[in-house]
This record gives C-alpha cells, structure tokens and sequence, in this order.
C-alpha cells in the first residue's frame, strides 16, 4: 500500500523538484520591497526637492515598471553602495557605476546601459595665471633658492666692500660691523641692479677696483637670473597646458577619492590630489590650484556647463573606457529579469532622446 502511494506520487516529487531553482527569484519579488542604492552623480543621479531623477533613476524605474518590481531607494556614498550590494544588504546599486575587475570579484554587475570614458577638465586658455597660481609658483622652491643664493652673493660682496671701505670712508661704510656690513650689501645690491642711487660709493682704491669688478660681473649675474625667473614662469605655465592625457604625469591633476579615475591615473604613474566631490576638484581647478581635473566624461560635461561655464572647459580626446552598468549581489536571482527589461529600455525608440536631454542639461 505505502509502496503503491509512493510510485504514485513521485512523478509530483520530480516535477517539484525541477522547478525548485525558479523559486528564490518568485519569492524576492512577492516577499517584500527591494531596498536599492542610489548615489549622487549627476546627470545619472540627481537629488531634488521631491526626490532623486536623472538617467540611472528613469532607466531602473523603466526596468521595475517591466517587471513588476516594488522597491524604494536609499541615497548613499559609493563606498555605501558598493560595500553595500556586495553584502547583499542592497537588491542593486543605481548610480554612474563603472565596471571594474576589483568590483566584479565582489559582485555582480547587469549589462553596460552606457559606455563612456575619463576626461579632462582644464581651464580655458583665456583666463591665464590666477593669482593664486602666481602665488603658488612665487613661493616655489625653486624660486626661493634663487632668491636665497642671490642674497648670499650680495651678503659676500657687501663684506669685501666694507672691509676695504670702513676706515677710508667712514661716513659711508663706517660704524658698528652690522651697519657696516648694511651698507655694503646695499651698495652692492644698488650696482647689480644698476639702480646706483650714488648715495654710497667707494673712494679707496682696493674698494674702487672691486666695485668695478663688481658692475661687469653683475651684469652676467642679474642676465642669468632674469632668464631663470622667466624660464621658471614660462615653463611653469607650459607645463600647466594639459593637451590631453600624456601631459598628466607632469601637472597637478585632481580627482574624486576612491574613483575609477583615481584607480586609472595611478596606473600611469600619478598621484592626483584628492577630493571628495567633482564640484570641490572642479572649484579647485577653476582657482588655478589645479592644471587638470579628470573624472567620468558625461559627469563633467554636465557639471562644467551647471557651475563653470566660460572658466572650465573639457577636452574632447577621452581615455579608459568606462562602461556603466547597474550592480547586483553576487549571484542575485534578478540578474537575468533585470538584463532583459534593461536591453528592452535601452533599445526603444524614446530612450536615446532621455540621456540626450539629461546629458544637454536641459
């Protein structure tokens, strides 16, 4: 008897059984809403009085809408977000998310829904050398050890002056060793600069022929010493014009702490100056504290033109291909449904015309 129920039940064990891979998918969906992360990046994530909006935002309400998932969002850090999805602590994560190797060994990612790449913010060439970057450059190292050794210089020859001079020409050259020795180094900065006031001047003759010496080797020095501090500015702001990304390793380059582009421009051998935000990097480059700023091409299309319109300017050679996708925890039974509705929204009619208006600003 127990042997015949059995037969007669194990066809319903068998098919049960097979189709026991498809629940945990059913049961994501129906068993509560799925929390997703957002995270600020415009024009793919942008925060607003009512809410969030943006590229990302329509692109996953599109995909919810296709697949009858019921969620809410909760607006994070990148950090937040990646530790995040990984954990499983979020269904997804929503944002301007580049696919990396790093962040596919501790998750899953859905198929790219936008391919872009670094790009480089410089200032426009019209607004020249701040004054901030004038200062920068004035306080150089460089700059202060040319000042320094030209004083030394000056130092020495107002000694051999007023040693030859203290007791023929007391009026000028006379008094304690530390008015004297005064004396002799204005004397001697007066004849290199050519100014010579004639308020002080040699009459002995060892003083004399030093002072001659000194008016032809002043002109070789102060030559010199010209071209340096001109060659030095000049170069500087040579070196300031970033073309594009071969010109990084010798500039001050910025960026976003933690980014695909911090990641990027440490592979090339820079160190870029880190900021927590792009308006704080791009704010910095608009002040001349920076020659370059390199983040995601589209963010900083849409920034420069929000908030540094005529200062800033993007050129137009990309590299790294920086593709978006949206992340998942790792083996996320939404993965396949949310890839579906994602390639069925990005290959309809109207959605080319929503990044078009998200990326022109408008």
């Amino acid at each position: 008897m127990h042997r015949s129920l059995l037969i007669a039940l194990l066809p319903l064990l068998i098919l049960s059984t097979m189709a026991a891979p498809h629940a945990p998918a059913q049961t994501d969906r129906e068993e509560g809403t799925l929390r997703i992360a957002v995270k600020p990046a415009e024009p793919f994530v942008i925060e607003t009085e009512s809410g969030v909006e943006g590229i990302s935002i329509e692109l996953w309400r599109r995909i919810a809408e296709r697949q009858n998932l019921v969620y809410e969002f909760e607006t994070t850090t990148l950090e937040g977000l990646l530790d995040g999805v990984s954990s499983g602590r979020f269904a997804a994560g929503v944002a301007a998310t580049t696919v990396t190797a790093e962040r596919e060994a501790l998750m899953d990612f859905t198929h790219p829904f936008f391919n872009g790449g670094l790009a480089i913010a410089v200032p426009d060439e019209g607004s020249g050398l701040s004054v901030t970057g004038m200062l920068r450059k004035l306080v150089s190292p460089g700059f202060v050890t040319a000042v320094a050794l030209l004083s030394v210089v000056l130092l020495g020859v107002g000694l051999f002056v007023w040693i030859a001079e203290r007791r023929a020409n007391p009026d000028q050259f006379g008094g304690s060793p530390i008015k004297g020795l005064g004396s002799g180094f204005w004397f001697s900065a007066v004849t290199m600069t050519t100014v010579g006031y004639g308020d002080k001047a040699p009459v002995s003759p060892l003083g004399r022929f030093f002072a001659l010496v000194w008016m032809f080797a002043s002109i070789i020095i102060i030559s010199f010493f010209t071209g340096a501090i001109a060659s030095a500015f000049t170069t500087s702001q040579l070196e300031g014009r970033v073309t594009g990304p071969k010109d990084l390793p010798r500039a001050e380059v910025g960026a976003v702490e933690g980014s695909a582009a911090e990641a990027s421009l440490r592979t090339r051998g820079v160190r870029p100056i880190r900021f927590t935000t792009v308006d704080e990097g791009l704010d910095a480059l608009a002040s001349g504290e920076l020659d370059a700023f390199v983040h995601d091409e589209p963010i900083l299309l849409y920034r420069v033109q929000q908030a540094h319109a005529g200062e800033i300017h993007v050129l137009e050679a990309t590299f790294e291909p920086q593709p978006y996708a949206i992340a998942l925890p790792p083996g996320s039974a939404l993965r396949e449904a949310i890839n579906l509705a994602l390639l069925e929204t990005i290959t309809s009619e109207d959605w080319s015309e929503v990044v078009d208006r998200y990326l022109a600003g408008e």
